[in-house]
């Protein structure tokens, strides 16, 4: 993805599970939710989610060539945002079931 800076978009590295994907947005939640949306156009049932997806803001590397801040973003949340409500719903009772045993 080659793009020209733009004023209040940011750049995004996301991954999670089998993919991985560059995508500019307004926020982290929007970078993850257009690059998993991507994924499973592309991958459908093959495409893997972890518990976390992770996003790293490589807008601030610039010319410093400094690591991007990076964050785990909680699947549940991602899927619920880009629409896909039931899987959100069993994703989040497979995390908190595995966090209380």
């Amino acid at each position: 993805m080659v793009r020209k800076f733009r004023k209040g978009k940011r750049f995004y590295y996301i991954q999670s599970g089998n993919w991985e994907g560059i995508a500019e947005a307004d926020s982290r939640s929007e970078a993850c939710s257009i690059i998993l949306s991507e994924a499973l156009d592309k991958f459908q049932t093959d495409t893997k989610i972890s518990s976390k997806i992770l996003s790293i803001d490589l807008s601030s590397v610039g010319d410093t060539g400094e690591t991007g801040e990076l964050k785990l973003n909680d699947s549940s949340e991602i899927l619920a945002n880009t629409g896909l409500h039931n899987h959100a719903f069993h994703m989040k009772n497979l995390i908190n079931t595995y966090d209380q045993s």
